[in-house]
């Protein structure tokens, strides 16, 4: 297993569970900005709402699910969904994202009490 992670396999181990399978074609269909009900609703169930529509900011990014497979990291289901291997999970700890909220505390933003 090769130790160099490029920026699009760090971003499908960010989006991907060991608990949960997630299918290729929504993942690529919430990175593009899709707005169907399906995509959505998915995306809501999965946590991943916040990803959607990155493409767009990100140029030319591709998911390439075989690379990530190659190195161990992913494995696929028997209804063609992927899920995150062991040392999938390792790497993923090891990337560590921040998440915006995280960021927000990072930057030492002033929060507004409710009136």
């Amino acid at each position: 297993m090769s130790n160099e992670i490029t920026a699009s396999d760090a971003l499908l181990l960010e989006l991907l569970s060991d608990h949960q399978p997630r299918r290729p074609r929504l993942l690529v269909n919430l990175l593009a900005g899709k707005k169907t009900v399906a995509t959505r609703y998915w995306g809501l169930r999965y946590g991943l709402l916040g990803f959607a529509g990155l493409q767009r900011y990100w140029g030319s990014l591709k998911l390439d699910f075989s690379g990530t497979q190659g190195q161990g990291l992913v494995t696929t289901t028997s209804k063609n969904e992927l899920k995150l291997t062991k040392q999938g999970i390792a790497q993923q700890r090891r990337l560590q994202f921040l998440e915006p909220w995280q960021l927000a505390s990072k930057l030492s933003v002033v929060r507004l009490a409710p009136f």
